[in-house]
């Protein structure tokens, strides 16, 4: 236990419960990080948030669109100005397309894959050049 004491850990998409995203935030807390619980449902990231804290857990859930450049750069700085560090990121957000394949459509599939490589993009790079700049 505790493999990962200290450690910072940004975990995407975390407030579906059951999901993976909140599954993995509390195991990560469970194994002694400082854990971020990102989410466009901000409500549930805090519900997920909470009960990690009542473990006595460290968690703290924040507003997060992972399709938005902007977002990552504002939860990437409140990360940074809390601990100094991302020592793990889960990019764990996903886009559910439903419906049946065939009466989707190409637009559908379009959409999707617009929106995976927003998200791709925006957290390839989760602001090194911003982890470096605040460590110097």
């Amino acid at each position: 236990m505790h493999r990962v004491t200290g450690k910072v850990a940004l975990v995407t998409g975390a407030a579906s419960n059951p999901g993976i995203g909140s599954a993995t935030a509390e195991r990560l807390a469970q194994e002694g990080a400082k854990v971020f619980l990102t989410d466009i449902d901000l409500e549930g990231a805090e519900r997920i948030a909470t009960a990690i804290r009542l473990t006595d857990g460290d968690a703290t859930a924040l507003k997060h669109d992972v399709t938005s450049e902007a977002d990552w750069d504002r939860v990437v700085t409140e990360v940074l100005l809390k601990h100094g560090r991302i020592d793990v990121l889960v990019n764990n957000a996903g886009i559910a397309v439903l419906g049946k394949m065939l009466e989707l459509g190409a637009e559908s599939e379009r959409g999707h894959q617009r929106s995976a490589t927003r998200r791709a993009s925006a957290a390839r790079r989760p602001r090194l050049e911003a982890h470096r700049a605040f460590r110097s």
